[in-house]
C-alpha cells in the first residue's frame, strides 16, 4: 500500500513544468505526503503527474490528488494528470474528476496545454 514517487526533476524547458511519475498504489491520504510537500514548497508553477504505473487508486487517494489540484489552483499553479490506466480513469470518472481536473492522454498533450496558456 505504498506509492513510490520518482522525482525525475525533469523540468521541461519550454514550457517549464516539473514532471512526476507515480508508481504502485494510491490508497490513503498519507501515501502522497512527499509529493504534496514537494509541490507546496516548490517555486515551480506547472506540475504534471504521470499515472501510467499506478495500478490502484481509491477514493482517499483520489481525494488527496483533488485537494492538491485545488491547492495549486488557489495559488496560480497548475497540476495536470497524464497517462491514466483504465482502472485509474474509472475512479477519476466515478469521483467526478473529469469535471474539474486537468486530464490529458499524454505528456505531450499536457505540455502543449501549458504552452498555450502562457
Amino acid at each position: 500500500m505504498t506509492v513510490k514517487l520518482r522525482f525525475d526533476k525533469r523540468v521541461h524547458p519550454s514550457p517549464s513544468a516539473l514532471i512526476f511519475e507515480l508508481r504502485g498504489e494510491v490508497s490513503s491520504d498519507k501515501s502522497l505526503e512527499k509529493l504534496v510537500a514537494f509541490v507546496e514548497e516548490s517555486d515551480q508553477k506547472d506540475f504534471v503527474i504521470s499515472m501510467k504505473d499506478v495500478h490502484y487508486i481509491n477514493s482517499s487517494g483520489f481525494g488527496e490528488l483533488a485537494d492538491l489540484h485545488l491547492w495549486c489552483e488557489e495559488r496560480g499553479k497548475s497540476l495536470l494528470f497524464v497517462d491514466l490506466p483504465a482502472k485509474v480513469a474509472s475512479v477519476f470518472e466515478t469521483m467526478g474528476g473529469r469535471n474539474f481536473l486537468q486530464i490529458y492522454a499524454s505528456l505531450d498533450a499536457a505540455l502543449e496545454a501549458i504552452r498555450k496558456k502562457k
